[in-house]
């Protein structure tokens, strides 16, 4: 059976699968597997857009991860053969040299095959699958630079570890961006001015 098209733009992205989220609570991410906003290989990355380097901008609380070093991992069961599954590495991730969060951007472009508008809630759905005990969750639609975006912000229970997380996503041309924040709820706030700064700083060339 055939994928619509709406169902290959909600599911091309992007599902956000955290396999060890002790990592926030932890020293170190070096032990731990996490993927945060992956493209399946058939996509391809955007290079028409700038943002701000966290760690440039603030070295005393924020490292640059290489890309590939944030390992994928498929603990939400999710089928490696649907369009669902995701099996590459973010553009950019910084963690938090205090709290062990997350910042990230990743995008995600298929030539000729643009997602509407309209579908960024069930792109920033297929980002945030896995929840359990949500006891938290606020859906909105936003803006980044004049361009509409959706933002979803939940918390509850990831690989038994309580965990918040809000990805803002938006669309441009052929191409989906999604940038996301991963936190122990108790550390959310400490960064949540870093995360506005960064989504506030991306500029997507024309």
């Amino acid at each position: 059976m055939k994928s619509t098209s709406t169902d290959r733009s909600q599911n091309r992205v992007h599902t956000l699968v955290i396999k060890t989220l002790t990592c926030l609570g932890a020293l170190s991410l070096s032990s731990c597997s996490t993927l945060v906003g992956n493209v399946k290989p058939m996509d391809e990355k955007s290079n028409h857009y700038d943002i701000v380097d966290l760690a440039q901008l603030n070295p005393g609380t924020w490292s640059k991860l290489p890309p590939e070093s944030v390992a994928p991992s498929n603990s939400s069961g999710i089928d490696q053969e649907s369009d669902a599954f995701s099996s590459e590495h973010s553009d950019v991730v910084f963690q938090s040299k205090r709290t062990q969060a997350i910042i990230s951007l990743n995008t995600a472009c298929r030539r000729g095959q643009s997602t509407p508008v309209k579908n960024l809630p069930g792109v920033a759905r297929e980002l945030t699958l896995g929840f359990r005990e949500v006891e938290f969750q606020d859906d909105q639609w936003t803006q980044v630079n004049k361009t509409p975006a959706y933002s979803r912000t939940i918390q509850g229970k990831l690989e038994s570890e309580w965990t918040r997380v809000q990805v803002i996503v938006l669309t441009w041309k052929d191409c989906v961006y999604d940038m996301t924040y991963i936190s122990n709820p108790k550390q959310f706030s400490l960064h949540e001015a870093d995360f506005a700064q960064f989504v506030g700083s991306l500029r997507i060339s024309q």
